[in-house]
């Protein structure tokens, strides 16, 4: 029969590509960096990004991982991070969109740009580096991550204080707010152009007392800005 026979070939052909996607989707893949059993090196050029991705993702089961720097060379420049599958090896993790890494240099956290902010203190030689994705974001379907140094977690630093902050960009009315904010702002603006903007900063900051605040729209104004 000609049709169970060309059913017959789709499935094989089938079959053959799940059993290719298998073998390729748990690969690793690195450049500039030798693997020498869980121990990795850098082999290229001191201008060169060496960048090494692991086969499998991290899993609800498997939601942690640690890297020990047995020597950080001259400059230090060791990043450990998440990034997904197919990430250009030729830049650092945590510099393109979709990654997010601690780099040991400078101690920053380096979050889907080129441009890091302070995190935690820098790292060297001896030094233990983990990356791990709280188990609640599997529920949730968003990424948390976290990272630790010798085995005590990283806490970024907040801010000195916090103020809340409101923008106006045209004519429009807010108000009233809940302590510690006054009681009613007014764009009087022009807003005839994008720098034509009203921003209004509280006097006091948030603190434990008093952590929340609260706006009410009296008149959103024409565009709503």
């Amino acid at each position: 029969d000609l049709n169970l026979h060309y059913r017959f070939l789709n499935w094989r052909r089938r079959i053959r590509e799940i059993r290719e996607v298998r073998a390729g989707r748990f690969q690793e893949r690195a450049k500039h960096i030798l693997v020498d059993g869980d121990t990795l090196s850098y082999h290229g050029d001191s201008g060169e990004v060496g960048c090494y991705v692991a086969p499998r993702p991290l899993t609800r089961d498997n939601n942690y991982f640690e890297v020990s720097i047995v020597d950080s060379g001259v400059r230090g420049t060791i990043a450990v991070g998440l990034v997904p599958q197919y990430y250009s090896l030729d830049h650092q993790p945590g510099w393109l969109p979709d990654s997010v890494a601690y780099h040991a240099d400078d101690g920053k956290l380096y979050s889907g740009r080129a441009k890091g902010r302070q995190f935690g203190s820098k790292c060297s030689s001896g030094d233990r580096i983990g990356c791990g994705i709280e188990l609640l974001s599997f529920d949730l379907q968003t990424a948390q991550v976290f990272f630790t140094k010798n085995g005590k977690r990283v806490q970024a630093s907040p801010p000195n204080s916090l103020h809340p902050s409101f923008l106006l960009h045209n004519p429009s009315i807010y108000g009233p707010f809940t302590s510690p904010c006054p009681q009613l702002l007014e764009y009087v603006g022009k807003g005839k152009s994008i720098v034509d903007v009203g921003l209004a900063q509280a006097r006091h900051p948030l603190s434990t007392r008093s952590h929340y605040f609260e706006v009410e729209i009296v008149d959103p104004g024409e565009k709503c800005y």
